[in-house]
């Protein structure tokens, strides 16, 4: 799956992604830059992308999804779902390794 960015500002982003309220302030991403989605998380009524962004830290971070626009909605082949009840309901899209241990 590849998606466009969008947006790289906070106030872009819809009341209610977070749980807490977040100072605005720039994201790391480059605007009109596709990015490959390693995985998605769907928590509190939103869905995250799992995507290495502009301060690439060795592993993929998620971003809410009304930063970007599909470009390719082509799935993994090595993805499954799963959902857990750890703190809150949290439902992962991804490799076996992350959707089975979200918190690892």
């Amino acid at each position: 799956m590849i998606v466009k960015a969008l947006y790289n500002d906070t106030a872009k982003i819809p009341t209610g992604v977070f749980s807490e309220e977040v100072e605005h302030g720039r994201i790391p991403l480059e605007i009109n830059q596709d990015y490959v989605v390693y995985g998605s998380t769907i928590r509190d009524g939103f869905i995250w992308y799992y995507i290495c962004d502009e301060t690439y830290s060795y592993h993929p971070v998620w971003k809410p999804s009304p930063l970007f626009e599909v470009i390719n909605n082509q799935l993994s082949r090595y993805w499954v779902y799963s959902c857990k009840k750890e703190f809150d309901y949290i439902s992962v899209i991804a490799f076996p390794e992350w959707a089975e241990n979200p918190y690892d």
